[in-house]
This record gives structure tokens, sequence and C-alpha cells, in this order.
């Protein structure tokens, strides 16, 4: 496959995501990156640090401090600094975030169901498998070059 080819697969990918969140961003005032630290969050409490966010979605560091401040203001996040180290600054959900996680997991769920509708279960564990190894492949790869 060239690399516009799969480059082109991607972005209809993408444009599928953003199509699919599109209605529960609106709804709630956030943007895709604000939906992602989040559902991230939500699915990862002990990785709730803004360094943890950034290591995971491998967005610029600038955008999840951008996020992370739109979504104080929102009252959707608050920071704890830690009792044991208090340069280590903790996110945690509110209450209204908490609430509206389940719209958060449904439109996510929407884009997956729609990406894999005619997989067998086998298949999708070939493609986690496959993905896996892609992901190990770019990883290793960066770190080649850094």
């Amino acid at each position: 496959m060239h690399y516009s080819e799969w480059f082109g697969k991607m972005y209809t990918l993408t444009q599928y995501m953003e199509q699919c969140i599109a209605p529960v961003c609106k709804e709630y005032h956030i943007n895709a990156t604000e939906m992602t630290v989040l559902l991230f969050l939500h699915n990862n409490p002990d990785k709730n640090t803004a360094k943890d966010i950034i290591e995971y979605s491998r967005r610029a560091k600038a955008n999840i401090s951008k996020a992370v401040e739109h979504l104080m203001r929102r009252d959707l996040l608050v920071r704890i600094r830690d009792v044991q180290d208090r340069r280590v600054v903790h996110l945690c959900l509110t209450e209204t975030a908490e609430r509206i996680m389940p719209d958060l997991h449904a439109a996510n769920e929407r884009f997956l169901r729609g990406i894999f509708a005619d997989f067998s279960p086998e298949e999708l564990q070939r493609y986690n498998m496959y993905n896996q190894r892609i992901a190990e492949n770019a990883a290793r790869e960066l770190i080649k070059k850094s």
C-alpha cells in the first residue's frame, strides 16, 4: 500500500470519528481533544496527570494543556496536588463530567460499531493483534530517531 492510499484511509477514519462524536461534542461544548481527555481519565483513573494523557494520546502538550484549562472552566475537571509530591498535579473528573460520561462513551461506541460492523470476532482479534504490532513498530522507530 502506498503512503497516499494509507493516508487517505486514515483521513476517512478520522472524518467518520468526527461525525460520530460531533453531536455529543456540540451538546456539551467540547472538542475532540477534550473528549479524549475526559474519556482517558474516566477509563484510566490511576493515570490522571497531564503527562499521562500526553503519552497516551500522542497529542501536543499545548493542546492537552488548553483542553484541560477549558474543561476546568466548564467545571468538568479539577486539579489536585499530590500529597507526597507537590510537583505532581492529578486531574479528576467532577460530578458534572461523570454525568456526561455515558453520552461520551455512547458516541465512542457508535464509532467502533461502525468501523467494525462486519468483522467476525476472529477478525477483530487479528486486527487488534496487528494494530498492536504496528503501534510497537512505530514506537520503536520513534525511539531510534530521538
